[in-house]
């Protein structure tokens, strides 16, 4: 896990075997559960695109979960944390989205904060604008 930084990551399930990591596996649901009581330690994060699913609307739901990861972001600093989300398929290079809901990845963690590290592969650092 050393190739990967402290912050966010969203990478399509297919890759994660190239990275060999090994954080405990939660579903959203729980992670939301976890911003509320403390977050420690790095995770990786199932069901980002299935939740945006259930939201009318993807940028009603990409609003929520920025506000919700704006209240980690000292916890993530101080503590290292890699919080990786698994998509099925990330599209766009400057403006990503993920293919089946929609949901624009610039409106959660900030246009000027996305990078891409890799097709398949972005990276946002712990603090979200």
């Amino acid at each position: 896990m050393a190739s990967l930084f402290a912050g966010y990551h969203v990478i399509e399930k297919k890759l994660l075997k190239e990275l060999n990591i090994k954080v405990k596996h939660i579903s959203i649901v729980e992670f939301l559960r976890k911003i509320n009581s403390g977050l420690q330690g790095s995770f990786l994060v199932s069901g980002l695109e299935e939740a945006a699913k259930l939201w009318d609307n993807p940028d009603e739901f990409a609003k929520y979960l920025r506000r919700k990861l704006r209240t980690i972001t000292e916890e993530m600093i101080k503590e290292g944390c890699i919080v990786i989300f698994t998509v099925e398929d990330i599209v766009g290079e400057e403006k990503a989205y993920l293919t089946e809901s929609k949901l624009n990845l610039a409106k959660i963690f900030g246009a000027d904060r996305l990078e891409r590290i890799s097709k398949g592969h972005f990276y946002s650092t712990p603090n979200i604008p």
